[in-house]
């Protein structure tokens, strides 16, 4: 399979415009053009010890959750591990792909899958993705139907890469096109009602975090042994707050895979108990003070067994030409002993 078609196909899946603005993700390296791709292996983190490992496999493409590649490299050299894996790479002719926040925006993504093992309703992103229109202007011209239809049929004639929507005297545009319309519009006289931007819309499904009300109250216990085994975990980190007991009845549940300190102070103190990877202890604190309690369950253990099962269950699925495998060391650095 042609990477090319590769990443058409994944990027129906998940589309990279839900990532963050600050994020790096999609193809990272390409070793060439027209690269063929035969076997992928999936991995929560591009370590150098998963790096290795997919030499051995004989790898084409890596799907890393998390962007090996996130700051901009002033070189690659032997001296940092960051540059030594992409040397590899590019000296095995293995490519990189990174979805990162897009799979945690994603309806059905990571975040969804953290909570699913609660039985919530109302269940929505806490910070909504937005799409960006695919025109920067919106023209709205006041003129009666017969002057304004005059002046559609003439831009449609000449082609500008425009969108007319006749029964609403409505024309939408780029920068560059927005003097060439104005320009036209002038001439004729045609009353002009306004100009505005076209704004960013909500996507009510997909976004960072997810926060659900429990349709039965369940006791913090309850949450914790939940979501240690949903995650395979013997362990977690659990701080209750100041009001709360582990008998304590649970209402709301919030959730965001990995870091989840920003998306937390946008729900708290409305939400009952907050799972996430990993959290600052002042930012435990507030949290507590604030009437929620927190599990923190390491930054890469609230992904990847998303990655482990749903993931790769998607690949298996959907790339039946292709060789599928998970990284066998790829596992969180932190250990609680």
């Amino acid at each position: 399979m042609l990477l090319e078609d590769f990443l058409v196909k994944i990027g129906e899946k998940i589309p990279l415009q839900l990532a963050c603005e600050w994020d790096n993700v999609g193809l990272l390296v390409e070793p060439m053009e027209k690269f063929q791709i035969k076997r992928i292996m999936l991995t929560n983190d591009l370590t150098e010890k998963v790096m290795d490992e997919s030499i051995v496999k004989n790898v084409d493409l890596i799907i890393a959750y998390h962007p090996p590649i996130f700051r901009p490299f002033k070189s690659i050299c032997q001296s940092n591990w960051k540059e030594r894996i992409i040397a590899k790479c590019l000296v095995n002719k293995i490519a990189v792909y990174s979805p990162h926040t897009a799979l945690d925006a994603i309806h059905g993504g990571i975040n969804d899958w953290l909570l699913g093992p609660f039985k919530c309703s109302n269940i929505r992103p806490v910070e909504m993705s937005t799409q960006k229109p695919k025109f920067q202007y919106q023209i709205h011209l006041n003129d009666g139907e017969k002057q304004e239809s005059f002046i559609f049929d003439q831009l449609k004639a000449m082609n500008i890469p425009a969108q007319i929507n006749k029964s609403h005297g409505l024309i939408y545009c780029n920068g560059d096109i927005l003097p060439i319309i104005l320009d036209k519009i002038n001439k004729q006289g045609t009353i002009l009602s306004s100009i505005t931007s076209c704004q960013k819309w909500p996507i009510l499904r997909e976004g960072m975090g997810r926060i659900g009300k429990l349709s039965e109250p369940i006791t913090i216990n309850q949450i914790v042994s939940t979501l240690k085994t949903n995650l395979g975990l013997d362990r977690i980190r659990l701080a209750l707050a100041d009001n709360h007991a582990d008998d304590t009845m649970i209402h709301s549940i919030g959730v965001c895979a990995g870091s989840g300190s920003s998306i937390l102070r946008q729900i708290r103190p409305s939400i009952d108990f907050f799972i996430t990877g990993e959290m600052s202890h002042h930012e435990v604190l507030d949290a507590i003070h604030s009437g929620t309690s927190i599990a923190l369950c390491e930054h890469s253990n609230t992904e990847r067994g998303y990655i482990r099962n749903v993931l790769y269950d998607y690949f298996v699925e959907n790339f039946s030409s292709l060789s599928i495998s998970m990284s066998e060391v790829d596992r969180d650095p932190l250990q609680i002993v």
